[in-house]
């Protein structure tokens, strides 16, 4: 093989940074179109099928692509995981998903179902042109075992895996390849299948000391491929291969494919010479309605894997991945929240109302009107459901978990109920809490119309019945947040220490500034301006979609724009300083699996004000959307006004007539410059805060009861 030409044969088959701080903080939010993914142009898509019509369809390929092949060539039947993105595919799962699929697979439940084969290849690649005009283009696979103590050739590439014996010489010449989003998709909505049929065709294996190095291409992955093959021989078609991929620069993938067994593809082939349409026909029926099976083994809820929950520590969830149950209870969601009675689930995303950054605009209108005031915690945002089916978390994904253990709720409250808060964890226990802090339905009745104030009432009575229906442990305590009116500012403030909120015994959990919520209101989705959020300077934040730049030499940092655009709004170049600093970040991007650079992934930055830079904070698993320009503009107008907790004390117990704290401060400043006895700032005449412990809070008449 050392001339480079293959020999046919019959194959057997084997088992930048700117320090400018105003430049960092207001002259970069610039719009952009969204990096579009272009990809190849797909033969079809299947979308939303039912399972007759999908065995119709994928039959109807089989009869027509699986056709006798070529002397020393054979078919190939194969159906990759993936996500169908635009036009492209895009194969493999998660490494997080791909490894509970292997552990599933190789638990105790299948242990009579599969036999289990672990083979490690390496498959170099190389191409002959033809002497045709325009030449065509032939690429071959060598697959190979490798010799990792062995030394590499001369010829060899930079950086390639010595061989132990070449196993496999083959190239492939595809006949259809297919999109369904209807088969992975009726299961988990994360993943979708491509059937792809093509003509394989085999030659010789070239001996080691005859390996052709010298026209291997500088490129080449490695294979860790467990394997498992149905003990059932005759009804069992397909066997799954679960692949980790290495390539030449160290990118890994997370494969799973499904493969039909050779002696049926070839029965198939074989089939399509003969006359006998009615076996071959109720074969391919067979081998298709097998494979629906095999996937929803994987996939579906009933059986499969833990892969699909959230990352909530401590509470044990299992994601609801069936699409058309999916969409019907996000459905029930939105009918209960006002005005989104026929709102559409995949275009309005997370339903949850969100507060806007507070700025000195602000100051008139919690002046003028009746305001709540509690802690910001710093918590993971979820609607927390119930209904006959269950108890669910409801992320800003707008994906439903099913909680294990809490379910004494459905027999509470046999109707629905739809709770708005988040999951925080109690800093001496770290036990999680989830802290109720609006209330959308409440036993079948909807509440979202209801002025604040009634809501909170309605928090009581949740909370009240909770408290006095179960004894037994849960997964986690269930706490109405602490609203008190605006004038008691002082006492919320008096409870943080260090960004850690406690009132009482049962309160303890991080917080990372102050909200401002109106007495009068009904419940909103979206950005709601009249919710109000101030934060500690140094935990104002904003969350990005972070992608590599154009060579991996800067990280690109892009808020949402509208429509599906994204705008471009930092650029942070790669130093050996800056990879120190991102290292965490850097890591987990660099581990995503190829061609997915481009998949939602948030990470959200604080702004250090000292020297103008973006911190990593920390990764979004629970949000798929970064924050709108809107949105990271309000965040750079609070970061730039700097509005100190002196001042909102001062200025949100005041009415707007009476609010001189601009003269004041301006009074002190003058007299700074001037020779004086004293320089002290003016001390605002703001009530004196009790001495004794916050828990007295618990007993004002805007309070939760029986928290």
């Amino acid at each position: 093989m050392d001339d480079g030409n293959p020999r046919k044969r019959k194959r057997t088959e084997q088992p930048e940074d700117s320090h400018d701080v105003l430049g960092n903080l207001l002259g970069e939010v610039k719009e952009h179109n969204a990096l579009r993914h272009v990809g190849r142009e797909v033969q079809r898509h299947r979308t939303n099928i039912d399972e007759a019509a999908m065995v119709e369809d994928i039959n109807a390929i089989l009869q027509k692509y699986v056709t006798t092949p070529e002397e020393g060539s054979m078919m190939e039947v194969e159906a990759r995981i993936g996500k169908i993105q635009g036009r492209s595919f895009e194969t493999g799962l998660s490494e997080a998903d791909w490894k509970s699929l292997e552990t599933f697979l190789t638990g105790s439940n299948f242990q009579n179902e599969f036999e289990v084969k672990k083979e490690e290849t390496v498959d170099y690649f190389y191409e002959i042109q033809s002497e045709e005009d325009p030449p065509e283009v032939s690429k071959f696979r060598l697959t190979c075992r490798p010799d990792r103590n062995g030394e590499l050739h001369p010829d060899a590439p930079p950086g390639a895996i010595p061989i132990e014996e070449c196993v496999a010489a083959v190239t492939k010449r595809p006949k259809i390849k297919e999109e369904f989003k209807g088969i992975a998709g009726r299961w988990n909505p994360l993943y979708d299948v491509r059937l792809s049929v093509v003509e394989e065709v085999g030659y010789d294996a070239p001996p080691t000391d005859d390996f052709p190095w010298h026209v291997i291409k500088p490129e080449w992955r490695e294979k860790n491929r467990t394997s498992f093959y149905p003990k059932d021989k005759n009804n069992r078609y397909w066997r799954i291969d679960m692949t980790e991929t290495t390539n030449e620069i160290k990118e890994k993938r997370w494969e799973v494919e499904f493969e039909l067994k050779e002696g049926f593809a070839q029965e198939l082939s074989a089939g399509a010479e003969e006359d006998n349409k009615e076996k071959r026909n109720a074969l391919c029926e067979a081998i298709v309605k097998d494979l629906i099976h095999m996937v929803s083994l994987l996939f579906d809820r009933r059986h499969a894997i833990q892969a699909f929950t959230s990352h909530i520590k401590k509470v044990q969830t299992t994601r609801v991945s069936d699409a058309s149950r999916l969409r019907e209870m996000q459905l029930e969601c939105l009918r209960a929240i006002p005005n989104q009675e026929n709102a559409d689930p995949s275009r309005i995303g997370f339903p949850g109302t969100m507060p806007v950054s507070f700025g000195k605009r602000h100051f008139s209108l919690i002046q003028n009107h009746d305001y709540y005031v509690s802690e910001k915690a710093d918590g993971t945002r979820y609607f927390l459901y119930i209904n006959q089916g269950g108890v669910f978390l409801v992320d800003r994904k707008f994906d439903f978990f099913e909680v294990m253990g809490y379910e004494p709720l459905t027999k509470i409250f046999e109707r629905k109920t739809i709770l708005d808060g988040e999951i925080v964890y109690d800093e001496r226990s770290n036990d999680p809490k989830y802290i109720v802090f609006d209330i959308i339905e409440l036993n079948g009745e909807r509440t979202g119309d209801l002025d604040t104030h009634e809501r909170l009432k309605k928090i009581g009575e949740f909370i009240s019945v909770v408290r006095e229906k179960i004894q037994q442990p849960v997964p986690f305590d269930l706490l109405g947040k602490l609203f008190i009116p605006k004038s008691k500012i002082q006492e919320v403030f008096n409870s943080i220490d260090n960004g850690v909120y406690r009132s009482g015994d049962k309160r303890f959990y991080k917080c990372d500034g102050i909200l401002f919520t109106p007495v009068k209101g009904p419940y909103k989705v979206k950005g709601n301006e009249m919710i109000l959020k101030w934060k500690f300077l140094e935990r104002q934040s904003i969350d990005f979609h972070v992608e590599f730049g154009f060579k991996n030499d800067c990280l690109q940092l892009y808020c949402e724009g509208d429509g599906n655009n994204r705008s471009l709004c930092r650029r942070i170049h790669l130093t050996e300083e800056t990879k120190q600093t991102y290292a965490e970040l850097l890591n987990h991007m660099s581990r995503r699996p190829p061609g997915q650079q481009h998949q939602p992934n948030i990470v959200e930055f604080t702004f250090d004000t000292h020297d103008g830079s973006w911190k990593y904070c920390c990764l979004r698993t629970d949000k798929n959307r970064a924050n709108h320009t809107s949105v990271a503009c309000d965040t750079l107008e609070a970061i730039a006004q700097n509005i100190t907790k002196e001042e909102l004390i001062y200025r949100t117990q005041r009415p707007t007539q009476h609010d001189d704290w601009d003269d004041r401060l301006r009074a002190f400043y003058e007299s700074s410059v001037r020779p004086s006895r004293s320089h002290r700032p003016p001390q605002p005449h703001h009530p004196r805060p009790h001495s004794h412990s916050h828990s007295h809070s618990h007993s004002h008449p805007h309070s939760h009861p029986h928290h």
